[in-house]
């Protein structure tokens, strides 16, 4: 494999149409350019956004040598690390290794709400307790649910109260965005070009990936499939600190770039590993279940994960969502270059571009909703 080149093998979709033509072609909507910074776009003039690969698939990845690994006792991350760092370990990475380690742990809150969703015999009450005994978690849904973007008459003043007006599914969102919204807030240049896009896209990912998650082969909890979708870009809030210290090699980078890469294979060159991974290792850091780590770690390369349906299921569900989210978005300087599907989402996924514009267009619609709530309360 070259260096830099994206692991796994991708294929375009039906036709060898991109998602955003597909799109226009289903629903006669025009996707809305990606939106790039200045000093790319006066050294890449010409080079379009592409949500699909150029590449043909041949088949799926397979062997153990060609998959993701848990990262080493030495501090690296993994034996089959040559996918990802060509050159020795230099001082950029072991400093994100170090950032990794030294990043503030999640909210006990969160990873409860995260353990308490994936029982399947939780009752409302296990969600209410958790909620309860945070004053900021609480605090934040009472302040969402009392704007004016809920429309509810009388004015809501206890969770318990809360539950019973939105229902359950609602309210573990909202207890999840007040847990895991400051995570992306701080400012991410190289990956938005506004700050807060991040976690947009994020939202964006999560509610995709509930909708996608219903039109999926193996079962999947639609809840531990937003969760996932919401986490997936995690890493990006450590790799992010780093990128702008690459500046104008990465410019360089991206003019150099063939229609068929991606941002991956940059981060891979400068930083030595990419957000997906990094975002893995915060999740472990974090304590999360597995199920998440395998999914923010492989939501770019599915395929790849090793012996457990389950987990490879999510993760072409946020694959998918991930791409979904993007259509009509603006985004950061990554999104200038191909995020492709990967190959196989169809053995996971009965949902075709025309029902992925939609669950867009719904999701559109719903984030809309959301930010209004949070500008409203």
């Amino acid at each position: 494999m070259n260096s830099g080149v994206y692991p796994g093998h991708r294929r375009p979709f039906p036709c060898g149409h991109s998602l955003a033509t597909m799109a226009r072609i289903g629903l006669g909507i025009v996707c809305a350019p990606t939106n790039i910074s200045d000093i790319v776009a006066t050294r890449q003039t010409g080079k379009r956004v592409q949500l699909t690969a150029a590449r043909s698939c041949s088949g799926r990845v397979t062997g153990a040598s060609q998959r993701r690994k848990n990262k080493d006792a030495d501090g690296t991350f993994g034996d089959d690390n040559q996918h990802y760092r060509q050159e020795p370990m230099d001082s950029t990475y072991k400093r994100i290794i170090t950032a990794i380690s030294k990043q503030p742990l999640i909210s006990q809150s969160a990873i409860r709400l995260v353990s308490v969703i994936q029982d399947e015999d939780h009752s409302s009450t296990d969600l209410m307790r958790i909620i309860n005994q945070d004053p900021t978690m609480t605090a934040e849904i009472l302040k969402t649910v009392n704007s004016s973007a809920y429309g509810l008459k009388k004015r809501i003043e206890s969770i318990s109260h809360a539950l019973i007006l939105i229902g359950e599914r609602i309210l573990f969102r909202l207890a999840l965005h007040a847990c895991t919204g400051p995570l992306y807030s701080r400012p991410l240049p190289f990956y938005e070009k506004q700050k807060g896009a991040i976690w947009i896209h994020s939202l964006k990912t999560g509610i995709a990936s509930a909708r996608l998650a219903a039109s999926c082969k193996v079962t999947v909890d639609k809840d531990v499939a937003y969760t996932a979708g919401i986490l997936a870009d995690i890493g990006k809030t450590v790799t992010g600190q780093f990128l702008m210290e690459h500046k104008m090699e990465i410019v360089d980078l991206m003019a150099q770039t063939s229609d068929n890469e991606n941002f991956i294979s940059i981060e891979r060159k400068v930083l030595g590993v990419d957000h997906c991974q990094v975002g893995a290792e915060l999740a472990k850091h974090w304590k999360l279940p597995e199920v998440l780590c395998q999914c923010i770690g492989h939501h770019h390369y599915p395929e790849q994960i090793d012996d457990d349906d389950t987990s490879r299921a999510i993760a072409y569900v946020v694959h998918v969502g991930d791409v979904v989210a993007m259509i009509g978005s603006g985004g950061g300087v990554d999104t200038c270059l191909s995020y492709p599907i990967g190959c196989g989402y169809e053995d996971y996924l009965s949902v075709g571009p025309g029902e992925m514009a939609k669950i867009a267009i719904e999701v559109n619609r719903e984030v809309a909703k959301y930010t209004e709530s949070m500008q409203t309360a």
